[in-house]
């Protein structure tokens, strides 16, 4: 009787725990009911201000043109291959596409599933026109015309990996995108209105302002990284947009919200078609077409919604239970059928929906407007006469201010300037007002050396770093070479010398180089600055003619190994083999040394007592000359030797730019 009664106050106080549960559960359904209407609702407002803002402008610039119908017929990729592969393949050509086509309409979202290596990736570079066209076969046609370079501009790509600096902010990012890419007539507050709209829109504001973030920085997370890349391609309001594995990275809930984002966003008319790897099934629906490839060749192209009732009608049939993406790419590679990834193709083939897909014609689609057609025409001329949205000097001036921001945050960072002040400081206390004449040459010696090497070093990191988003850029028509390399080398003249600066001001007044002369400084700190240029030039130099960043820091460390020995301080000129006599003039490390030499002995005399007898002739008191002429510098004067740092500076600052331009031609 206790038994049954404990059993049954147990099974009461279950019951009733049971309900409380249900009722909270109900509660918060309710609440993120609520807060999901919420979210909604301010979406919808942000789209449409969005649109009308976006909508606005373009009937303003005759550029209201948005994807109706987007065919692409019998495409077929193949790429040159070497080595081993090489003898695998026809001729040394590699098939990576073969005969797939399709039909997209305006605010569809397509999903491009498969295996790794099926071609996913290659079929967006193609669509998106971002491969040599030589190798590529088949149509691509827009509202019923030829793609051209002016559905190029209309055209955005976000990449499976987020390349964007570190400093900026989210807003600033976005921001610099709309300045470099909208017509340079669009006012500057229309710019920033568009910018705050699309924050809006992407669910931005609360991390406008934080910082982006690199490896080791923290910044913003994957899916506010995600959508920041998404809304550098949205600013310019595309018709069609391609997304590499846009959930790559990002957790089960993130890349839903994502991809749930991109559905809303085609009530814009945007096209968007994304390659997706494994996507869970909430994830898959979401979708409105799906094309799956197996080895570069369709085995299905049509709606997310009709796809597991063609395999049902060629006898595969998904288990329960099962995740149909998951499914799907089983059956595709034959893990769980008796038919392999050749049949299937077949299959699709000689299927009606095959044949569907398959016929698209040159000419326009019975329900796109001949309005439509004159502006695409008429944007055509435009794009004839004029190859950039903005000037080149509106280009410098935009990119050096967005390059300053990026490098403040590098030239200030904390432990780059506390390594720059300890080796001042070290120095200091080292050669603290040195009087013995040799400590002084020694001393002049590292002053030239360090702060250029160090400044070569940090350099030659940047360009093959930025070379990948520079390309990226490049290849929307957002900027040319010139202003970016003028842009990139004037913001590191200004901002990376402020620190150097200090150090050379420290070393001057406390190493013993002081003279109470007020041009003595000045030349002091010339010879200063021209070395740490021309130390900047030499590793933009490396840095742009070697794309591989660890052979670029190989060929740096080696290369200024050879001047340091060249420079005059560890071998004299004169005691170099009679062939090698000519090495030091291509130092510039011995240029400056000259010069720093000349200024620091030349009319000047010493005490005999600072040297060793005779290290510097019989003369007492030493002349400054001796001193200059007995260390080898005596053919070289202080105009000769800062004439000559300043004309490497700009030589190598010229052969940087020259291996820039052909290390980063586009495809476009």
């Amino acid at each position: 009787m206790e038994k049954a009664a404990g059993s049954s106050m147990n099974q009461t106080v279950s019951g009733q725990d049971s309900l409380d549960k249900m009722e909270q559960q109900q509660l918060q359904s309710k609440q993120a009911y609520v807060t999901d209407l919420d979210l909604q609702m301010s979406s919808k407002k942000s789209m449409k201000d969005f649109m009308e803002m976006t909508t606005s402008h373009n009937s303003e610039k005759n550029e209201s043109v948005l994807v109706e119908q987007f065919d692409f017929q019998d495409l077929s990729y193949q790429v040159r291959v070497k080595g081993a592969a090489k003898q695998q393949s026809v001729q040394g050509m590699k098939q990576i596409l073969s005969n797939v086509s399709g039909t997209v309409h305006r605010g569809d979202m397509v999903a491009l599933m498969g295996p790794s290596g099926s071609g996913k990736t290659s079929l967006l570079n193609v669509l998106a026109q971002r491969v040599d066209q030589s190798s590529v076969s088949g149509k691509i046609f827009i509202n019923g015309l030829p793609v051209t370079k002016s559905w190029k501009r209309r055209m955005g790509f976000v990449f499976q990996d987020d390349l964007m600096l570190s400093n900026l902010t989210v807003r600033e990012t976005i921001m610099y995108s709309a300045k470099l890419r909208l017509p340079q007539s669009m006012p500057t507050a229309t710019k920033e209105a568009k910018v705050d709209a699309l924050l809006d829109l992407l669910s931005l504001q609360k991390c406008a302002h934080s910082k982006i973030g690199s490896e080791g920085k923290r910044g913003i997370s994957g899916g506010e990284r995600k959508r920041t890349a998404i809304g550098v391609e949205l600013i310019t309001s595309p018709s069609i947009v391609f997304l590499d594995e846009p959930t790559s990275g990002l957790d089960s809930t993130t890349a839903l919200q994502t991809v749930t984002l991109l559905k809303e966003l085609t009530s814009l008319g945007t096209v968007f078609i994304s390659s997706i790897h494994q996507p869970r099934a909430n994830i898959f629906y979401q979708f409105h077409k799906v094309l799956l490839l197996q080895s570069g060749t369709p085995v299905y192209f049509g709606s997310t919604g009709n796809v597991l009732d063609y395999f049902s009608s060629q006898g595969l049939h998904v288990p329960p239970l099962t995740n149909p993406a998951d499914w799907l790419l089983d059956v595709i590679v034959g893990n769980s059928t008796t038919k392999d990834g050749s049949e299937l193709s077949d299959a699709w083939k000689s299927s009606s929906d095959s044949s569907d897909t398959s016929e698209c014609s040159g000419a326009p689609a019975s329900h796109i407007s001949s309005e439509d057609v004159t502006l695409v025409e008429n944007g055509d001329e435009d794009d004839a006469g004029r190859k950039w949205s903005t000037s080149f000097w509106y280009q410098f001036l935009v990119l050096y201010q967005r390059s300053a921001k990026q490098s403040s945050g590098e030239n200030f960072d904390r432990v780059n300037v506390l390594g720059i002040l300890l080796t001042a400081a070290c120095m200091c206390a080292m050669w603290f007002q040195a009087t013995n004449l040799k400590d002084l040459v020694g001393l002049l010696f590292f002053l030239v050396l360090n702060q250029p090497f160090s400044m070569a070093a940090t350099v030659c990191r940047i360009f093959p770093k930025e070379r990948s988003l520079m390309m990226r850029e490049r290849s929307t028509g957002s900027y040319q070479v010139g202003p970016y390399f003028l842009a990139k080398t004037c913001s590191d003249l200004t901002a990376g010398y402020v620190v150097p600066t200090i150090y050379a001001i420290m070393v001057y007044c406390f190493c013993g180089l002081y003279t109470g002369s007020v041009s003595h400084f000045f030349l002091y700190m010339a010879i200063f600055w021209a070395m740490v240029m021309t130390g900047q030039s030499y590793g933009y130099f490396w840095s742009a003619a070697v794309t591989d960043l660890p052979m670029a820091n190989m060929l740096v460390f080696t290369t200024i190994l050879f001047m340091v020995i060249a420079g005059g301080f560890y071998i004299p000129m004169a005691r170099l083999p009679t062939g090698l006599q000519w090495l030091p003039y291509l130092s510039f490390i011995y240029w400056g040394y000259s010069a720093i030499m000349a200024l620091q002995f030349e009319g000047n005399t010493y005490d005999c007592t600072k040297a060793r007898p005779f290290e510097y002739g019989a003369d007492c008191p030493i002349t400054g000359e001796n001193v200059i002429k007995k260390t080898g510098f005596d053919d070289a004067g202080l105009g000769m030797g800062l004439g000559m740092v300043v004309f490497w500076a700009i030589l190598y600052r010229i052969l940087a730019y020259i291996f820039l331009r052909m290390n980063t031609r586009t495809k476009m």
